[in-house]
């Protein structure tokens, strides 16, 4: 699959070209095929190694966005094609109503704590971004 993404000087660090192409292609040929096994999490999950004078990451990122907003479209118009806008649109209200509860709780009690007897999440969470702040990075997310 041929992209077209500007690349950073070969100074600075970017997305490993090679990867993202790789996973473009997997997309898009899932995307084509209604492959069910990739979806919409994948691209939101998808993270790439980073090298000089790799892709802009910033122009990626944007592009996994747009990708990500057409496999949400596609996979509203299935449920609908399957089930019905109603059935749709009761399902969404759901979902809204969960989130909705769960962000108007105080700091600390949004989610509920883990089973008696559960071990505790000991890795370390970090929340995606489109850069790296050190060059010496080995992985950037998404």
């Amino acid at each position: 699959m041929s992209t077209s993404f500007e690349r950073v000087s070969r100074f600075s660090v970017g997305y490993d070209m090679r990867e993202v192409d790789e996973f473009l292609s997997r997309a898009r040929s899932a995307y084509e095929g209604r492959d069910p096994a990739f979806s919409g999490a994948d691209i939101t999950a998808a993270s790439f190694a980073t090298e000089r004078g790799g892709y802009d990451m910033r122009v990626v990122d944007e592009a996994l966005d747009r990708l990500s907003d057409a496999f949400a479209l596609q996979a509203r118009d299935d449920a609908i094609a399957q089930h019905g806008e109603d059935t749709w649109i009761g399902q969404l209200t759901e979902r809204a109503e969960v989130l909705k509860e769960r962000l108007e709780r105080p700091a600390g009690d949004r989610f509920a704590p883990a089973a008696q007897g559960s071990p505790p999440m000991t890795r370390r969470m970090s929340m995606p971004c489109a850069t790296s702040s050190s060059p010496t990075s080995p992985m950037a997310t998404r």
